[in-house]
């Protein structure tokens, strides 16, 4: 029996080691995870962005409309890649915002598109989408509450990307990378002018 239960705890103990070879997560990445699972009802505690006494069943319409927005762009790109990834999908989006140089709100962002293509790939398969799982969400929304009424003070673990990409395609771009979270690679354009801790 004791024989078996160690069998057990091996394979599980090599079975995380994979997944965290294939995620490529840095020792830093690793803790922000486990930070994050552990309290992703308290994202104030992650990314560093006081907590607000406003819930959002308390905002107006309008901010929840946005949120909203948010919530769905993270769930359809990284809704179950690492928690890390829900942040960082959040951030270029707000990154994105805070530029200038792209839609003046949330949902303008999210819904973008420059003649060819949105700048989601998610939103352009609108009738292709899979059901929401609404436990999954309602956790990123915890997420995307957090990040959309406190990202002036925030961290940002992208360094102040507005690009990204999944990283089984090689689409060439002249940015430069700031970081690889989860399945995606991110970058920053020299026309952002963003810091590298917003």
């Amino acid at each position: 029996m004791r024989k078996q239960s160690l069998a057990v705890l091996y394979t599980l103990l090599f079975s995380f080691f994979v997944m965290m070879a294939s995620f490529q997560l840095s020792s830093q990445d690793l803790y922000f995870v486990s930070d994050v699972e552990a309290n992703v009802s308290r994202p104030d505690l992650i990314t560093g962005i006081p907590q607000k006494a406003v819930s959002y069943t308390q905002l107006s319409k309008q901010d929840r409309k946005q949120i909203d927005c948010l919530a769905k762009n993270i769930y359809y790109e990284a809704g179950f890649e690492p928690v890390s990834g829900w942040f960082a999908v959040a951030s270029v989006t707000m990154n994105r915002l805070l530029s200038g140089n792209y839609a003046d709100t949330v949902c303008g962002v999210v819904y973008q598109n420059n003649g060819r293509t949105y700048q989601f790939s998610w939103v352009g398969m609108k009738n292709r989408l899979s059901k929401i799982d609404e436990d999954v969400y309602n956790s990123i929304l915890k997420v995307a509450t957090a990040m959309y009424l406190g990202y002036d003070t925030s961290k940002d673990i992208t360094k102040g990307a507005t690009f990204y990409h999944a990283d089984y395609v090689n689409p060439g771009w002249k940015l430069e990378k700031t970081k690889k979270i989860g399945r995606h690679i991110f970058y920053r354009s020299p026309k952002d002018t963003l810091g590298e801790d917003i």
